[in-house]
């Protein structure tokens, strides 16, 4: 049974608050009141409660015979954890990007979620997939027209979620769409949309991304179906570790105008169907160490080198580019392994070119010569 009455803590006018269930408007009223629970409605107003979080031990919605439990409340004004999940109160990670607050952790059970988006705008926040991992399976939809995930918090980390499906009119929608300061993705893959992550101009931001999946991410139904598996654009440092980034077509496979770039100890590569127009492009020139990699050109590439630096404009300043210990090979029938656009001296050492092409275009050491 529903029961209307009148709102609490209601704005001039005092206006009627819409049905609200009987359960819950008995349950807070028979408690202390000490403090104030806010219950913001999706037309803007607000029902205040005034009860002290340690009395609640559960609320329920009661619909006909149904009841739908929320997470029990927390004993503490500490960080919380919310779990989301089928059968869930949290059906599905968009919902809990409505009640999530800074410091709080998501945990998501392994499921396909089906043309569910979200913007995250909590700041220190980690969202982790459990039990497995679960795979958001965007079908064409994208949250505020730009990506699966728009992560607009600051420090937000990001563990062990699969993303796919997104496009958006603009030929630039991503799984992951980064808007605020620090991200970290620790075991995610982002594959079939039309961009894996990208990340626009934000100095004081440092992105990181490990032991990660990014490929196939490109715009379909184009002749020139550009998409960059990795977009980072000007942040302070961008860092990519442990990870397999391949199949980008006419964009590129990591793209950074980071002030600082580190690129180690990843494969690297266009794969069967791949045919990047870099593998790395460091547009922007910065301080770059490049270590450890596997970077593999195909045999129709869009562009036959397979590293850039500095191609575009120059931003930063301080500029510096180690290539140490990397693994290159071309497919092609001609190519160029390093490409240095800049007027300062690009350092190679102990890598492994092999393949037709041109070790080093520009000034640069080759293994100190």
């Amino acid at each position: 049974m529903l029961a209307r009455s009148r709102r609490f803590g209601a704005g001039a006018g005092g206006a009627e608050m819409r049905f609200f269930p009987i359960a819950v408007l008995a349950l807070f009223l028979a408690l202390p009141s000490h403090a104030d629970v806010l219950v913001h409605l999706k037309d803007g107003r607000t029902i205040t409660v005034p009860v002290e979080p340690d009395e609640v031990r559960s609320v329920e919605f009661v619909r006909g015979s149904k009841a739908a439990k929320l997470p029990p409340a927390s004993t503490s004004a500490g960080p919380q954890v919310w779990k989301v999940g089928p059968g869930l109160p949290l059906a599905a990670p968009s919902a809990a990007a409505k009640v999530a607050e800074n410091g709080d952790t998501v945990e998501i059970a392994a499921a396909i979620y089906d043309s569910d988006v979200a913007v995250w705008r909590q700041s220190n926040l980690t969202l982790k997939g459990v039990g497995g991992r679960p795979h958001l399976r965007a079908a064409g939809r994208a949250a505020q027209g730009k990506a699966i995930w728009v992560i607009r918090g600051n420090n937000v980390r990001i563990e062990n979620i699969e993303f796919s499906g997104t496009a958006v009119d603009d030929h630039n929608g991503a799984a992951i769409r980064g808007e605020g300061n620090g991200l970290t993705l620790d075991g995610v893959s982002a594959h079939d949309n039309q961009m894996g992550i990208m990340i626009g101009k934000f100095p004081d931001s440092d992105v990181v991304i490990t032991k990660s999946l990014f490929y196939n991410n490109y715009v379909r139904g184009r002749s020139r179906p550009i998409g960059h598996n990795i977009y980072i654009g000007n942040v302070r440092s961008f860092t990519l570790t442990q990870s397999k980034v391949y199949g980008a077509r006419i964009g590129h496979n990591v793209k950074s105008r980071a002030r600082q770039t580190i690129i180690a100890n990843n494969a690297i590569f266009d794969g069967a169907d791949g045919r990047a127009s870099y593998q790395i492009d460091l547009a922007a020139g910065g301080i770059a160490r490049i270590e450890g990699n596997r970077i593999e050109q195909g045999t129709a590439p869009e562009n036959t080198t397979l590293l850039s630096y500095g191609a575009e404009e120059a931003i930063h300043a301080e500029n510096r580019l180690a290539v140490i210990g990397n693994v290159f090979r071309n497919a092609y029938r001609s190519g160029t392994f390093v490409h240095n656009h800049m007027d300062i001296p690009a350092e190679l050492k102990g890598n492994k070119m092999i393949g037709a092409g041109v070790i080093l275009r520009g000034k640069g050491t080759i293994d100190g010569k």
